[in-house]
């Protein structure tokens, strides 16, 4: 665990061969043509040194100008692969030529380079490059990045290296689950393998690798998989929580509970896949994602209430499932707090590799958890049979 941290960290830092250039941003607050957004950023732009800009829930497009001199032909790459619609200019004898369009509103074959990040060929000269980033109604996170050519390969390989390891050891608990479910017989391990099965699916779509293998052409349903799947593996999670402590039926309040939650994470789903969210307003979208918000972190309160309750009673489970939610607890303050206005590279990494981590701990954590319920049953039974 500690060397897939390790390994996810370094793939956040820079060195000679992955710079991070200087930026400026403005947001669209009038629909500007690209000649009136870049006089307009002259007087009233916002400069970023380090690379990464977070706008938080915003309301409107965002223009970025960057200035690039490589010394040998390189790539830009505009490291969040959930822009809705990107568009890129240059400047022509005195005008802004679009000479790139893309975001998960187009279909994936429209990007330039097969990756789910967005890569944008820069020839070794001085030039301008002016983009316009649309993600209204969303949370909007603009992180550069420059890599030589040369160096490309072997950044992509030690990135999908990671998504290999991290995959690898999540089919490894679940293939250990499914064979105690089958030869238990406890469905606790089939809830666990749903949980952790729709867990992943949130995760390749936050990397757009969902998007870049399983649905393609399906645009519509790109901007609904983080929060769909995200629903249904809560949904999952809390019915784990009702089932994991080996005394049936003693938290009756909280159990009732945890089925409200279900039932309002069930409907809100069914809503997100019957809207039409590419074409909704942007302030419906901000509800609707801010309401997700408190209806996880409330179910995150009442998973901790319900381990406080079982305590008392049955303290190594809990102390498991404490451990657990521990990293589970991390992540998703940090994801949520991603979604404001808050920079730096630490953000960088929590967007892109804090909720694979936390999970990768979490999971684990939680597989053993679920092997150590056997001891206490067997030490139940041995009372119950000396009783």
């Amino acid at each position: 665990f500690l060397f897939t941290m390790f390994g996810a960290y370094r793939l956040t830092q820079f060195s000679d061969q992955l710079l991070t250039p200087e930026f400026l941003v403005t947001p669209d607050s009038t629909n500007y043509s690209p000649e009136t957004a870049l006089a307009h950023m002259e007087k009233h732009a916002e400069k970023v040194t380090d690379g990464f800009f977070n706008a938080g829930f915003t309301q409107y497009r965002w223009w970025v100008l960057t200035n690039l001199s490589p010394t040998e032909k390189s790539w830009l790459e505009i490291a969040n692969p959930h822009i809705n619609d990107i568009r890129i200019y240059e400047e022509e004898n005195g005008k802004w030529k679009q000479t790139y369009v893309s975001g998960d509103y187009y279909p994936y074959k429209q990007r330039v380079f097969d990756d789910p990040d967005f890569w944008y060929p820069i020839q070794p000269k001085q030039q301008r490059i002016l983009m316009r980033v649309d993600k209204k109604g969303e949370s909007l996170n603009i992180p550069l990045r420059m890599i030589r050519e040369s160096a490309l390969a072997p950044y992509l390989a030690n990135r999908n290296f990671f998504h290999g390891i991290f995959l690898g050891w999540i089919i490894l608990l679940l293939m250990l689950n499914a064979f105690l479910w089958i030869s238990l017989k406890d469905h606790i391990h089939l809830f666990y393998i749903l949980y952790v099965a729709c867990s992943v699916c949130w995760i390749i779509a936050q990397w757009g690798i969902g998007f870049r293998f399983f649905w393609p052409e399906w645009t519509d349903f790109t901007g609904k998989a983080r929060p769909f799947f995200s629903n249904i593996s809560y949904i999952f999670l809390l019915e784990l929580t009702a089932r994991f402590f080996t005394i049936p039926n003693t938290q009756p309040r909280y159990t009732k509970a945890i089925r409200w939650i279900q039932a309002l994470l069930i409907i809100s789903s069914v809503g997100l896949l019957i809207t039409d969210y590419q074409n909704s307003s942007t302030l419906l979208r901000y509800i609707f994602l801010t309401s997700m918000n408190f209806i996880w972190i409330g179910a995150a309160i009442l998973i901790i209430l319900f381990i406080a309750k079982s305590y008392q009673k049955q303290k190594t489970l809990s102390l498991f499932f404490l451990a657990a939610i521990g990293f589970f607890g991390l992540y998703v303050i940090l994801l949520l707090l991603s979604q404001y206005n808050l920079g730096g590279p630490w953000m960088f990494f929590t967007n892109v590799y804090g909720a694979p981590v936390g999970f990768l701990g979490e999971s684990t954590i939680l597989s053993f958890g679920l092997s150590q319920r056997y001891n206490v049953y067997k030490k139940e039974k041995e009372m119950v049979t000396q009783a």
